[in-house]
């Protein structure tokens, strides 16, 4: 028969080990991409223009993309997007400006600034990255404010 001795020392260095040995096995990602946009819904504008049609200019930050909008009915919901040209680090605050300028021919309708809050968006986790960063903004008369989910209005 065979004797070890200091079978619990043994026992608690082998549990010990457990939790290092998980952090060294190999992390398994998904290949989810993902990009960091801002998404502006227009669709309050559609009383003023339609059944017309207006050019909507989007910026966040420096970057800037012009299209062409045509509001058709009361339903329709409209949603411009830009993507942020350089992720944002998270020592900046993760706050981006945002200007929107509406125009319908010469006629400016509609010219306002604001902030978006960014979240960040880890489709395969924070270990796995990419880490992407997003934000929703809807129209509210002249503002921009933050998007809110069914759920958190109640």
């Amino acid at each position: 028969m065979h004797t070890v001795r200091g079978g619990w020392r043994l026992a608690v260095v082998a549990a010990g080990l457990g939790p290092a040995l998980v952090a060294c096995a190999p992390l398994s990602c998904t290949a989810v991409g993902c990009v960091s946009v801002v998404t502006v819904d227009i669709a309050s504008l559609s009383a003023r223009a339609r059944p017309l049609s207006v050019q909507a200019t989007l910026c966040v930050e420096d970057a800037c993309q012009t299209q062409k909008v045509t509001f058709l009915t009361d339903a329709n919901d409209t949603v411009l997007s830009q993507e942020l040209p350089t992720d944002p680090k998270p020592t900046n605050g993760l706050e981006v400006p945002v200007t929107l300028k509406v125009t319908q021919g010469t006629t400016v309708l509609l010219d306002t600034k604001g902030t978006a809050t960014l979240t960040q968006v880890a489709p395969n986790g924070t270990r796995c990255g990419p880490i992407c960063y997003s934000a929703d903004l809807t129209l509210d008369g002249q503002d921009l404010l933050p998007t809110t989910s069914p759920s958190a209005s109640g």
